[in-house]
């Protein structure tokens, strides 16, 4: 193991900067307070540094994931989309047919030869 004194802060200051680390390497820091002949140690803290390749938040099994959901996200889209024109569709597919036309359906006679012969015109019924 190698180690390395850092230089001196004094207060108000309170913080460090150490330069010089290598990537993906794992370091053990100690803090050493002085006051006079009096000297305290600190409980050893371990840090290891980063290393450039998994310094991105996103993996590639999270991509992957998000892929999966956008995917079921637009199928699902597609599949309401197709329902609301079927049913929008269906609506209006039934009020195609006039009352005179539906009358005729249901068995209604004609009250004058006139409508008779207008409605044969249209339509091509004959009663």
């Amino acid at each position: 193991m190698e180690y390395s004194e850092s230089p001196m802060i004094y207060l108000p200051h309170t913080r460090l900067t150490i330069t010089g680390l290598r990537e993906g390497s794992k370091y053990q820091l100690s803090g050493v307070s002085k006051d006079g002949n009096r000297m305290s140690y600190s409980q050893p803290l371990f840090v290891t540094t980063l290393n450039r390749e998994n310094v991105s938040h996103l993996n590639q099994e999270s991509l992957r994931n998000a892929a999966w959901f956008v995917a079921v996200l637009c199928a699902v889209a597609i599949a309401l989309l197709s329902i609301l024109i079927t049913c929008c569709c269906e609506e209006r597919r039934g009020g195609n047919y006039s009352v005179r036309r539906k009358e005729m359906e249901i068995g209604h006679q004609l009250e004058n030869e006139e409508e008779r012969q207008f409605l044969e015109y249209q339509y091509g019924y004959k009663s």
